[in-house]
């Protein structure tokens, strides 16, 4: 079985930024993340990561959110390239993310997406294959906005930044579990990169 591959955002982020360029207007944002995070592995749909105010304690009530209101969800019969919509978590993603987490996959704080990536690696990335493809996912995602960022070369350290952080945070719960051999890989994966 293979390991499925993060799409390549870069075509989709002026479209992105023009979208939450319009969305800031309405609806006050603290942070939105492009990429390609879904439902349901295989799934290519490039899309927003949002965090608000109304993020952190929302307590799934959705119909009382503008972020919902305004975007609207998924579709089910539709899988397009691009989508600014909320994707409703499954399952899993529960499980992985936690009881406190909020219906749909993409309302998180940027804490809650980086934790995402921590425990998905830590948890679930047990192959050189699976941990080399979530790396790629982990470099690959775009910051299109985050409070207090208005300078672009300022929010393109912050994301390297933030990057850097998740791998570092991984490493420390692999050396705490002692695993030494997906530590190497994330080593030979940053040597190779």
């Amino acid at each position: 079985m293979s390991v499925f591959q993060p799409v390549d955002i870069r075509p989709f982020i002026i479209r992105a930024r023009s979208f939450v360029s319009e969305l800031q207007s309405v609806i006050p944002l603290l942070s939105v993340v492009l990429d390609n995070w879904n439902s349901q592995e295989g799934q290519k749909t490039v899309r927003l990561i949002y965090a608000g105010p109304f993020t952190e304690t929302c307590g799934s009530q959705c119909d009382s959110c503008p972020l919902f209101r305004y975007v609207g969800i998924d579709k089910v019969d539709k899988e397009p390239d691009f989508a600014v919509t909320l994707c409703e978590a499954i399952e899993s993603h529960n499980q992985l993310l936690g009881p406190s987490s909020q219906r749909f996959l993409n309302c998180k704080t940027i804490g809650q997406y980086q934790d995402a990536f921590v425990k998905y690696v830590v948890n679930e990335c047990l192959t050189q294959e699976k941990m080399f493809a979530e790396l790629l996912w982990i470099s690959g995602f775009k910051i299109i906005f985050l409070f207090g960022f208005e300078n672009q070369e300022e929010l393109v350290k912050e994301e390297e930044r933030l990057k850097k952080q998740i791998v570092a945070e991984i490493l420390r719960k692999l050396f705490e579990i002692g695993d030494s051999q997906r530590t190497e890989w994330i080593k030979k994966w940053l040597r190779e990169k």
